[in-house]
């Protein structure tokens, strides 16, 4: 198995609530941390395990470890993604979704870079705000992304396909999820 192959829940063992009541019980404790430190972060993180098969595990583990791991630098040339990376083709993704949630996490974290000491610092900003590129955002911090992001992908009755891709959905779900 390849590290960009992804395993299918059955239909019959479906339950969306069970993830995300184990996700928000994962993070919980976690400390808070700027929603930007934890997307470089986290984008650290999947390069160093890139080439493993994305499961339940791998997929919980990144999302936890990412609050506290160490963080990069922000890289400059990221500020050239002002365009968000949309949601995935009905063909779901070629390479598993990894190259997606580079994209979705360089969008993400230039669009923050950018609303420093502006929409950032907005006290309404949870009501929502747009940022200059004009894309709309509803959370900022890890803690409300990924559970407004996990309350917006497991609200259905889809069974989760554990990819690459589901990480960079669920961080796009998060920022538009109210």
């Amino acid at each position: 198995m390849t590290g960009y192959e992804s395993v299918e829940v059955r239909d019959d063992e479906y339950d969306g609530g069970q993830h995300y009541n184990r996700l928000r019980a994962e993070i919980r404790e976690l400390p808070a941390r700027e929603l930007e430190q934890y997307l470089l972060a986290l984008s650290r993180l999947i390069d160093q395990r890139s080439m493993r098969s994305m499961d339940e595990e791998l997929f919980f583990d990144l999302l936890s470890s990412a609050f506290t791991a160490e963080a990069p630098e922000f890289d400059e040339r990221w500020l050239a993604s002002a365009k968000s990376p949309g949601w995935p083709t009905e063909d779901g993704f070629a390479d598993g979704g990894l190259e997606y949630t580079r994209a979705v996490i360089r969008f993400q974290a230039a669009e923050l870079h950018r609303m420093r000491g502006k929409q950032l610092a907005d006290e309404m900003r949870s009501f929502g705000v747009w940022s200059e590129t004009r894309h709309r955002w509803y959370n900022f911090d890890p803690h409300s992304l990924l559970e407004c992001g996990a309350a917006g992908l497991w609200d259905g009755e889809q069974p989760v396909v554990w990819s690459w891709g589901l990480v960079g959905e669920l961080l796009e779900t998060g920022r538009i999820y109210e």
